[in-house]
């Protein structure tokens, strides 16, 4: 990068995986230069396709499955968990890079509201946290209406936010009222 002088950089840096950087602060004055402390950050050395993973589903509704693929330039190994998210699962918790990561979401016992949480992933020696929101969406339905198709199977509107009008189509067990699919 070199010697910049400004209050501000918009540039952009080609990072590598796996790469480790290191930036400076100096202040140029009056008096002199006033050498600031070497900061440094690094690049996890596995690439994961999406970045995060952000829902919202209504309470008490069943939540599909996600991959996240995971990759990198050469195969390279990573390990997984779900430790500090109880509300999170893994199909497999260790692997190579060029394989998919599959990911379980149990929303039974969440209370409305948004819950964060993390999938942490270790390769070699540098371990990292992948981001996971999840928004539980307090049920009110609107509208219901029986299927004459589907013996015991109800429709429902899950009408949630009336500032940006978001809803979800449910699908509810006629007998027992459970949801049991959520689009």
């Amino acid at each position: 990068l070199g010697t910049l002088t400004g209050t501000q950089w918009d540039g952009t840096l080609p990072l590598a995986l796996d790469g480790e950087y290191f930036w400076r602060l100096d202040v140029n004055g009056f008096s002199g230069v006033q050498t600031g402390d070497v900061w440094s950050f690094d690049i996890a050395p596995i690439d994961i396709d999406p970045s995060h993973l952000e829902f919202a589903f209504p309470e008490n509704s069943p939540i599909p499955s996600r991959s996240l693929q995971l990759d990198a330039p050469i195969p390279t190994q990573w390990t997984a968990n779900t430790d500090d998210t109880p509300w999170l699962s893994l199909t497999e918790t260790s692997g190579t890079t060029g394989s998919t990561l599959v990911v379980h979401f149990d929303s039974s016992g969440l209370a409305p509201g948004t819950h964060g949480g993390f999938i942490t992933l270790t390769s070699g020696t540098d371990t990292w946290k992948f981001p996971v929101t999840l928004d539980i969406i307090a049920l009110d339905v609107t509208v219901m209406i029986s299927d004459p198709a589907r013996e015991g199977v109800v429709y429902g509107i899950n009408h949630a936010d009336p500032e940006t009008h978001f809803s979800h189509l449910l699908r509810i067990d006629g007998a027992t009222g459970l949801v049991t699919g959520a689009i």
